[in-house]
């Protein structure tokens, strides 16, 4: 038999390779949503994209005449590291600037917040929510972009996102006897500016942590007002198998990126069990605990 010789290059190799893992990720995306929760909390990121890294190996492996080519090991060991490098940073989660060494922002929020609070809110907020707003300066500020340029942290939609859903501020039409819960803020970009007619969206499941894949019961979203502000009357959401209390949110600012996050309460039990649980994205409590504060931070345009 001929010696088999292998048909690609190490460049070409690693081309193909990405391709491939490109191709599994696109097929499979609905999947990979649906997984990554649970692999954030069971299975390192690294781990897995040594798996397909292993896959995408073995499919560079090419046949002459009936027969495997076989590879030098130190280059297929190089040719996995690389393949596994590439998946690893495909389904990592976004990174982030760290707020130290940062320059100082000459206009804090504290500042902004001070005049927008004086500005009367939207017509959006009417009811049962303008008196909120009065209490907004009462509660204490989220961190955001006071202590530097740095966006609110990503986090993963998770597998219970529903696109279409109806925009409204207020959710308690079937809410029953449920516990009633507020939820309120800004959207300012990195500039400390108040950021207008953002889409800020909300979905999150029920006091049995059930969520409504069915209808779009606890799912809604809304434009902020002139003012960046944007808030939600619903009910208090309960944690559910790994995963403590949680609100997912969904921003974005006409014309740029959607910024995917959740928002967490400052003392659930389970939030150190939950290892997606973000410190950085824990609400301010007012005192009765009925209304939850967080100002979320996007890039600048």
């Amino acid at each position: 038999m001929p010696r088999s010789t292998l048909h690609m290059s190490s460049g070409s190799a690693l081309l193909v390779g990405a391709i491939v893992s490109s191709d599994l990720r696109t097929a499979g995306l609905w999947m990979a949503d649906r997984w990554r929760e649970w692999l954030a909390t069971c299975v390192p990121v690294a781990a897995f994209g040594l798996a397909l890294a292993l896959i995408s190996g073995m499919m560079l492996f090419s046949v002459r005449g009936g027969a495997y080519i076989a590879y030098p090991a130190f280059q297929l060991k190089t040719l996995i590291l690389a393949a596994g490098l590439v998946n690893v940073f495909a389904f990592r989660p976004p990174s982030y600037i760290d707020a130290q060494g940062t320059k100082p922002m000459k206009q804090t929020r504290r500042t902004v917040l001070q005049s927008l609070l004086a500005a009367p809110p939207a017509m959006i907020f009417t009811g049962s929510s303008a008196h909120v707003w009065a209490q907004l300066s009462a509660l204490p500020l989220t961190p955001a972009c006071e202590t530097g340029s740095v966006s609110t942290p990503q986090q993963t939609q998770g597998p219970f996102y529903r696109p279409n859903a109806p925009q409204r501020n207020d959710l308690t039409a079937d809410a029953g006897s449920r516990r009633r819960f507020s939820l309120r803020g800004f959207v300012f970009d990195t500039g400390c500016r108040p950021v207008p007619e953002a889409m800020v969206e909300i979905w999150h499941a029920d006091e049995r942590g059930e969520y409504d894949n069915d209808g779009y019961r606890w799912r809604a979203y809304q434009l902020t007002d002139d003012a960046g502000r944007w808030g939600f009357d619903t009910i208090l959401t309960q944690h559910y198998s790994f995963r403590t209390a949680h609100y997912h949110i969904r921003v974005q600012p006409r014309g740029g990126e959607v910024l995917t996050t959740q928002l967490y309460f400052p003392d659930h039990p389970r939030n150190h069990g939950d290892r997606l649980f973000d410190p950085r994205l824990v609400m301010a409590l007012d005192d009765d605990r009925s209304t939850g504060r967080f100002d979320f931070v996007v890039p600048s345009l």
